[in-house]
Protein backbone atom coordinates (compact mmCIF):
# COMPACT_ATOMS: atom_id res chain seq x y z
CA UNK A 1 0.00 0.00 0.00
CA UNK A 2 2.28 2.83 -1.23
CA UNK A 3 1.78 6.46 -0.24
CA UNK A 4 1.06 8.91 -3.03
CA UNK A 5 2.65 12.26 -2.19
CA UNK A 6 1.31 15.15 -4.26
CA UNK A 7 3.18 18.44 -4.08
CA UNK A 8 1.62 21.58 -5.58
CA UNK A 9 4.46 23.93 -6.55
CA UNK A 10 4.23 27.72 -6.62
CA UNK A 11 7.19 28.92 -4.59
CA UNK A 12 10.92 29.10 -3.99
CA UNK A 13 13.12 26.89 -6.19
CA UNK A 14 15.77 26.11 -3.56
CA UNK A 15 13.19 25.15 -0.93
CA UNK A 16 11.34 23.06 -3.51
CA UNK A 17 14.51 21.07 -4.15
CA UNK A 18 14.90 20.51 -0.40
CA UNK A 19 11.35 19.17 -0.26
CA UNK A 20 11.89 16.76 -3.14
CA UNK A 21 15.23 15.59 -1.71
CA UNK A 22 13.49 14.80 1.58
CA UNK A 23 11.13 12.49 -0.32
CA UNK A 24 14.04 10.81 -2.08
CA UNK A 25 15.74 10.25 1.29
CA UNK A 26 12.90 8.12 2.70
CA UNK A 27 13.80 4.87 4.45
CA UNK A 28 10.93 3.19 2.59
CA UNK A 29 10.57 3.10 -1.19
CA UNK A 30 6.79 2.65 -0.91
CA UNK A 31 5.96 6.09 -2.28
CA UNK A 32 5.20 7.92 -5.51
CA UNK A 33 5.55 11.68 -5.95
CA UNK A 34 3.52 13.90 -8.26
CA UNK A 35 4.46 17.56 -8.53
CA UNK A 36 1.77 19.94 -9.79
CA UNK A 37 3.35 23.05 -11.30
CA UNK A 38 0.52 25.59 -11.19
CA UNK A 39 1.86 27.57 -14.17
CA UNK A 40 4.75 29.04 -12.18
CA UNK A 41 6.67 31.55 -14.35
CA UNK A 42 9.99 29.92 -13.44
CA UNK A 43 10.34 26.69 -15.45
CA UNK A 44 13.71 25.71 -13.95
CA UNK A 45 12.28 23.76 -10.98
CA UNK A 46 10.25 21.56 -13.32
CA UNK A 47 13.21 21.04 -15.64
CA UNK A 48 15.36 20.01 -12.67
CA UNK A 49 12.70 17.56 -11.48
CA UNK A 50 12.23 15.98 -14.92
CA UNK A 51 16.02 15.75 -15.21
CA UNK A 52 16.10 13.44 -12.19
CA UNK A 53 14.44 10.81 -14.39
CA UNK A 54 13.12 9.05 -11.31
CA UNK A 55 10.62 6.26 -12.10
CA UNK A 56 8.34 7.13 -9.17
CA UNK A 57 8.24 10.90 -9.81
CA UNK A 58 5.70 12.50 -12.13
CA UNK A 59 5.62 16.16 -13.19
CA UNK A 60 2.38 17.90 -14.22
CA UNK A 61 2.38 21.51 -15.42
CA UNK A 62 -0.92 23.38 -15.64
CA UNK A 63 -1.54 25.68 -18.58
CA UNK A 64 -2.86 28.41 -16.28
CA UNK A 65 -2.73 29.21 -12.59
CA UNK A 66 -5.78 27.82 -10.82
CA UNK A 67 -4.86 28.80 -7.28
CA UNK A 68 -4.47 26.88 -4.04
CA UNK A 69 -7.96 25.40 -3.80
CA UNK A 70 -7.86 24.20 -7.40
CA UNK A 71 -4.43 22.59 -6.88
CA UNK A 72 -5.68 20.68 -3.86
CA UNK A 73 -8.70 19.35 -5.74
CA UNK A 74 -6.41 18.40 -8.62
CA UNK A 75 -4.18 16.54 -6.16
CA UNK A 76 -7.14 14.40 -5.10
CA UNK A 77 -8.04 13.71 -8.74
CA UNK A 78 -4.47 12.63 -9.53
CA UNK A 79 -4.09 10.34 -6.51
CA UNK A 80 -3.46 6.76 -7.61
CA UNK A 81 -2.85 5.04 -4.28
CA UNK A 82 -5.03 4.23 -1.27
CA UNK A 83 -3.17 6.77 0.87
CA UNK A 84 -2.51 10.40 -0.02
CA UNK A 85 -0.43 13.26 1.38
CA UNK A 86 -0.56 16.78 -0.08
CA UNK A 87 2.84 18.12 0.89
CA UNK A 88 3.95 21.75 0.89
CA UNK A 89 6.65 22.64 -1.65
CA UNK A 90 8.85 24.17 1.07
CA UNK A 91 8.32 21.56 3.81
CA UNK A 92 10.54 18.55 4.57
CA UNK A 93 9.88 14.94 5.42
CA UNK A 94 12.04 13.18 7.98
CA UNK A 95 13.42 9.86 6.70
CA UNK A 96 10.92 7.63 8.56
CA UNK A 97 7.79 9.55 7.47
CA UNK A 98 6.56 7.13 4.79
CA UNK A 99 7.53 3.97 6.66
CA UNK A 100 5.82 4.94 9.90
CA UNK A 101 2.75 6.48 8.25
CA UNK A 102 2.10 3.33 6.22
CA UNK A 103 2.59 1.11 9.28
CA UNK A 104 0.31 3.16 11.53
CA UNK A 105 -2.44 3.53 8.94
CA UNK A 106 -2.36 -0.18 8.12
CA UNK A 107 -2.88 -1.16 11.75
CA UNK A 108 -5.28 1.56 12.93
CA UNK A 109 -8.20 1.81 10.52
CA UNK A 110 -8.23 5.61 11.04
CA UNK A 111 -9.47 7.89 8.27
CA UNK A 112 -6.43 10.14 8.44
CA UNK A 113 -3.11 10.38 10.25
CA UNK A 114 -1.51 13.39 11.95
CA UNK A 115 2.17 12.76 12.72
CA UNK A 116 4.33 14.79 15.04
CA UNK A 117 5.55 18.04 13.46
CA UNK A 118 8.59 20.24 13.97
CA UNK A 119 8.16 23.84 12.84
CA UNK A 120 11.17 25.27 10.99
CA UNK A 121 11.98 28.82 9.91
CA UNK A 122 13.15 30.28 6.59
CA UNK A 123 16.66 28.92 7.20
CA UNK A 124 15.43 25.42 8.06
CA UNK A 125 16.14 25.80 11.77
CA UNK A 126 13.76 24.59 14.50
CA UNK A 127 11.34 27.34 15.49
CA UNK A 128 8.52 27.74 18.00
CA UNK A 129 6.31 30.78 17.30
CA UNK A 130 3.51 31.57 19.73
CA UNK A 131 0.80 30.22 17.44
CA UNK A 132 2.55 26.88 17.13
CA UNK A 133 3.07 26.66 20.89
CA UNK A 134 -0.68 27.10 21.24
CA UNK A 135 -1.22 24.32 18.69
CA UNK A 136 0.96 21.98 20.74
CA UNK A 137 -0.97 22.86 23.89
CA UNK A 138 -4.30 22.08 22.18
CA UNK A 139 -3.14 18.84 20.58
CA UNK A 140 -4.63 15.69 22.19
CA UNK A 141 -2.66 12.73 23.45
CA UNK A 142 -1.53 10.13 20.89
CA UNK A 143 -4.18 7.68 19.75
CA UNK A 144 -7.33 7.51 17.66
CA UNK A 145 -9.69 10.43 18.16
CA UNK A 146 -13.02 11.40 16.62
CA UNK A 147 -16.62 12.31 17.30
CA UNK A 148 -17.88 15.46 18.97
CA UNK A 149 -14.86 15.86 21.24
CA UNK A 150 -12.48 16.14 18.29
CA UNK A 151 -14.90 18.30 16.33
CA UNK A 152 -15.13 20.67 19.30
CA UNK A 153 -11.35 20.69 19.70
CA UNK A 154 -10.74 21.64 16.06
CA UNK A 155 -13.43 24.32 16.11
CA UNK A 156 -11.79 25.86 19.17
CA UNK A 157 -8.50 25.97 17.25
CA UNK A 158 -7.10 23.98 14.35
CA UNK A 159 -4.03 22.33 15.88
CA UNK A 160 -3.35 20.06 12.87
CA UNK A 161 -0.76 20.69 10.14
CA UNK A 162 -2.48 19.99 6.84
CA UNK A 163 0.63 19.34 4.65
CA UNK A 164 1.80 16.64 7.08
CA UNK A 165 -1.46 14.67 7.11
CA UNK A 166 -1.85 11.27 5.43
CA UNK A 167 -5.40 10.69 4.18
CA UNK A 168 -7.33 7.65 3.00
CA UNK A 169 -7.88 8.65 -0.60
CA UNK A 170 -11.39 7.22 -0.88
CA UNK A 171 -12.56 9.25 2.14
CA UNK A 172 -11.10 12.48 0.74
CA UNK A 173 -12.61 11.80 -2.68
CA UNK A 174 -16.04 11.45 -1.09
CA UNK A 175 -15.89 15.03 0.20
CA UNK A 176 -12.85 16.64 -1.50
CA UNK A 177 -12.02 20.32 -0.95
CA UNK A 178 -14.82 22.86 -1.00
CA UNK A 179 -14.18 25.44 -3.78
CA UNK A 180 -15.73 28.17 -1.61
CA UNK A 181 -12.66 28.17 0.61
CA UNK A 182 -9.02 29.10 0.02
CA UNK A 183 -7.65 29.10 3.58
CA UNK A 184 -9.87 26.94 5.78
CA UNK A 185 -10.50 24.24 3.17
CA UNK A 186 -8.44 21.67 5.09
CA UNK A 187 -10.34 22.29 8.33
CA UNK A 188 -13.64 22.04 6.48
CA UNK A 189 -12.57 18.68 5.03
CA UNK A 190 -11.63 17.37 8.47
CA UNK A 191 -14.96 18.45 9.91
CA UNK A 192 -16.77 16.72 7.04
CA UNK A 193 -14.88 13.49 7.72
CA UNK A 194 -15.55 13.62 11.46
CA UNK A 195 -19.25 14.38 10.94
CA UNK A 196 -19.42 11.30 8.71
CA UNK A 197 -18.00 9.06 11.44
CA UNK A 198 -14.33 9.31 10.45
CA UNK A 199 -11.41 9.28 12.87
CA UNK A 200 -7.90 10.70 13.15
CA UNK A 201 -4.80 8.90 14.38
CA UNK A 202 -2.61 11.32 16.34
CA UNK A 203 1.07 10.38 16.63
CA UNK A 204 3.75 12.14 18.67
CA UNK A 205 6.65 10.79 16.60
CA UNK A 206 8.07 13.84 14.78
CA UNK A 207 8.17 12.93 11.10
CA UNK A 208 7.47 16.21 9.31
CA UNK A 209 9.11 19.64 9.22
CA UNK A 210 6.63 22.41 8.53
CA UNK A 211 8.13 25.68 7.32
CA UNK A 212 6.75 28.79 8.98
CA UNK A 213 8.04 31.85 7.17
CA UNK A 214 8.92 34.95 9.18
CA UNK A 215 6.32 37.66 9.14
CA UNK A 216 6.45 41.21 10.38
CA UNK A 217 3.48 42.45 12.39
CA UNK A 218 3.38 45.39 9.99
CA UNK A 219 2.85 43.06 7.01
CA UNK A 220 -0.85 42.49 7.75
CA UNK A 221 -2.78 42.90 4.50
CA UNK A 222 -6.30 42.76 3.07
CA UNK A 223 -5.79 39.01 2.63
CA UNK A 224 -6.00 38.69 6.40
CA UNK A 225 -9.38 40.39 6.43
CA UNK A 226 -10.61 38.03 3.72
CA UNK A 227 -9.24 35.04 5.64
CA UNK A 228 -11.17 35.90 8.77
CA UNK A 229 -14.34 36.48 6.75
CA UNK A 230 -13.85 32.98 5.35
CA UNK A 231 -13.38 31.60 8.86
CA UNK A 232 -16.59 33.25 10.06
CA UNK A 233 -18.51 31.65 7.20
CA UNK A 234 -17.11 28.23 8.10
CA UNK A 235 -17.89 28.63 11.80
CA UNK A 236 -21.45 29.76 11.08
CA UNK A 237 -22.00 26.72 8.84
CA UNK A 238 -20.62 24.30 11.40
CA UNK A 239 -22.58 25.85 14.23
CA UNK A 240 -25.72 24.80 12.36
CA UNK A 241 -24.39 21.42 11.29
CA UNK A 242 -23.25 20.51 14.79
CA UNK A 243 -26.68 21.46 16.11
CA UNK A 244 -28.27 19.14 13.56
CA UNK A 245 -26.01 16.34 14.81
CA UNK A 246 -26.97 17.07 18.41
CA UNK A 247 -23.38 18.08 19.18
CA UNK A 248 -24.14 21.12 21.33
CA UNK A 249 -20.63 21.53 22.75
CA UNK A 250 -19.09 21.53 19.28
CA UNK A 251 -21.71 24.04 18.12
CA UNK A 252 -20.79 26.29 21.04
CA UNK A 253 -17.11 26.08 20.03
CA UNK A 254 -18.04 27.10 16.48
CA UNK A 255 -19.96 30.11 17.74
CA UNK A 256 -17.17 31.32 20.01
CA UNK A 257 -14.17 30.37 17.71
CA UNK A 258 -11.92 31.69 20.44
CA UNK A 259 -8.43 31.11 19.05
CA UNK A 260 -9.42 32.53 15.66
CA UNK A 261 -10.58 35.73 17.34
CA UNK A 262 -7.44 35.91 19.46
CA UNK A 263 -5.36 35.52 16.31
CA UNK A 264 -7.15 38.50 14.75
CA UNK A 265 -6.45 40.46 17.93
CA UNK A 266 -2.70 39.89 17.58
CA UNK A 267 -2.84 41.31 14.02
CA UNK A 268 -4.63 44.53 14.97
CA UNK A 269 -1.43 46.59 15.43
CA UNK A 270 -0.36 45.77 11.87
CA UNK A 271 -3.69 46.89 10.46
CA UNK A 272 -3.71 50.26 12.19
CA UNK A 273 -2.96 52.25 9.01
CA UNK A 274 -5.75 50.64 6.98
CA UNK A 275 -9.16 51.69 8.29
CA UNK A 276 -11.15 49.03 6.41
CA UNK A 277 -8.77 46.24 7.41
CA UNK A 278 -8.83 47.38 11.03
CA UNK A 279 -12.64 47.35 10.91
CA UNK A 280 -12.64 43.79 9.56
CA UNK A 281 -10.21 42.60 12.22
CA UNK A 282 -12.20 44.26 15.01
CA UNK A 283 -15.40 42.72 13.65
CA UNK A 284 -13.80 39.31 13.88
CA UNK A 285 -12.34 39.89 17.36
CA UNK A 286 -15.64 41.10 18.80
CA UNK A 287 -18.11 39.20 16.69
CA UNK A 288 -19.70 35.79 17.01
CA UNK A 289 -21.56 33.69 14.52
CA UNK A 290 -25.24 34.20 15.06
CA UNK A 291 -26.74 31.83 17.59
CA UNK A 292 -30.06 30.25 16.67
CA UNK A 293 -32.71 28.65 18.80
Amino acid sequence: MPLHIVMPFYGDEALFRESVQSVLAQSSSEWTLTVIDDAHPNRRPGEWLVGLAHPRIRYVRNESNGGVSSSFRQAVELAEEALLAIMGCDDRLRPQYVERALSRMASSGATYYQPGVQVIDDRGQASSPLGDRVKQWMRPRPGIVGGEATMRSLLRGNWTYFPSIVWRTDAVREHSFDPRFEVVLDLHLQLQLLASGGSMLVDDEVLFEYRRHARSVSSVTAKDGARFAEERALFAEWDERCRSLGWSRAARAARSHLTSRLNALTLLPGGASDRELRRQLLHHVLGRTAARG
